[in-house]
């Protein structure tokens, strides 16, 4: 049977188990648990040969599923401290050393240095767009319209995958 076959066989056979774990895991958001399934059984298709190799087919399922829920609730994270960021939430910044913190630090280093150079001063410094505006040369409109255009590629990267580096890992056979 080629992998493909195979993997629409565990499809059948596992797929009720792992949106049924992935669900309570979520505490019951079928919407993202059917999501997180999805991703599950797309790793499956990208991996199969580690799915080939694992001595359990279904708790290697298990592993990726339980490693999507966790991706998800730190993308979730990082999200909530961009918006909080975007906000001017005073406490905004966590501590330096959180792992939110490192990861809202990489997804502003995705955006320019003009928009992430913005976000800082309002964001995190807390300049009003006037002291922002003479701090980088330029008028306060200047300076708020940055400002707004910078917070909507923000909150769009961090609605969207945060990155590469944060996807899921997949078990090793």
């Amino acid at each position: 049977m080629n992998h493909s076959a195979w993997i629409a066989l565990l499809y059948e056979t596992e797929s009720v188990g792992i949106f049924r774990f992935v669900c309570g895991m979520v505490r019951g958001d079928r919407a993202l648990a059917e999501d997180l399934t999805s991703r599950t059984f797309q790793k499956a298709v990208e991996h199969a040969d580690a799915l080939a190799r694992a001595d359990s087919p279904r708790a290697w399922l298990i592993a990726v599923a339980r490693n999507e829920v966790r991706m998800s609730w730190r993308h979730q994270r990082v999200v909530a401290a961009a918006r909080r960021l975007v906000d001017r939430d005073r406490h905004a910044a966590p501590d330096r050393a959180d792992g939110e913190w490192l990861d809202l630090i990489a997804l502003l280093g995705r955006l320019s240095a003009s928009d992430r150079e913005i976000i800082l001063l309002i964001g995190l410094v807390e300049l009003t767009a006037e002291e922002a505006g003479a701090a980088v040369g330029v008028t306060a409109e200047a300076a708020q319209k940055r400002w707004r255009r910078a917070r909507g590629r923000l909150l769009a990267l961090a609605e969207r995958d945060v990155g590469p580096s944060h996807r899921a890992p997949v078990p090793h056979a």
